[in-house]
């Protein structure tokens, strides 16, 4: 199985579990850590994700950078992810998931499909009872954690191959029995729900905007009243944003969207 067949395996698999926008970086010898947290990578996008397929395989060959990748912040995804495990097999033999191996002494690093999309706070929540159940890594548990891409070289471990290992076809795992974990009421998030709030677009139902932006309008709110600063709002929406595929100034946008929201908010003091 070549390089790239292995970066394709493991991309095709996110595909299919229902992710459509990926982070990439790299970590040069250095320690220097460069990302794309804020502007992801559609996996339809076949042209943006060559280029970044390029820059990748040129850090890893010429820099000795290690490669990572992640399911897009800002956006919640149906995955769950485990680092370390030295038997893959305890998770995928039960569950739809897939194993990468990064390297002897590092083990396998598992990505599991879940029923519902969970957002970054239910993700570290279900992944800390994973951890301890299946004896991952207890340092991988933010919901934002980055893997290693497969087909490329670990250079943290004298330059072996990281390698797309399996997938199953078991069920996945059913997010219901993970919801007792999940924080209830955390503050400045939303837990993963749709705000609505009324229309500045026109695109209605009954007066409410059902339109992408009146969603993120309605979040933006409810994110700010529950104590969110504004700093992470912006972050977070121009995430928001860009994983859907929003096209024209995203920073323009972000920016009157925030403003709106701040100035509705300002009526009801």
């Amino acid at each position: 199985m070549t390089a790239q067949f292995n970066t394709e395996q493991q991309i095709d698999w996110f595909k299919a579990s229902g992710i459509t926008h990926l982070d990439f970086a790299v970590r040069r010898p250095n320690g220097a850590f460069i990302g794309n947290n804020t502007q992801a990578v559609s996996l339809n996008d076949t042209e943006r994700l060559s280029r970044a397929m390029k820059w990748l395989r040129a850090e890893n060959k010429f820099r000795d950078a290690d490669i990572y990748c992640r399911p897009a912040r800002g956006t919640s995804w149906p995955i769950l992810f485990l680092d370390d495990l030295q038997d893959h097999s305890t998770v995928t033999d039960h569950y739809r998931a897939m194993a990468i191996h990064t390297s002897a002494e590092g083990g396998y690093q598992t990505w599991i499909t879940t029923t519902t999309k969970l957002n970054e706070d239910e993700r570290r929540a279900a992944q800390e009872s994973l951890i301890t159940k299946y004896g991952a890594d207890a340092g991988s548990k933010s919901g934002e954690h980055w893997g290693r891409l497969a087909g490329f070289k670990n250079h943290k471990r004298g330059g072996n191959w990281v390698n797309f290992t399996t997938q199953s076809s078991h069920p996945a795992l059913d997010s219901k029995a993970l919801s007792p974990l999940f924080p209830q009421g955390t503050k400045a998030d939303t837990g993963g729900q749709v705000v609505f709030h009324q229309s500045r677009s026109g695109r209605t139902e009954g007066g409410v905007d059902k339109s992408e932006s009146g969603r993120e309008y309605g979040w933006i709110i409810n994110y700010l009243e529950n104590g969110g600063s504004r700093q992470e709002a912006y972050r977070r929406l121009h995430a928001r944003a860009t994983a859907r595929g929003k096209t024209g100034d995203i920073d323009r946008y972000v920016r009157r969207t925030l403003r709106s929201a701040e100035a509705a908010l300002s009526k009801q003091t």
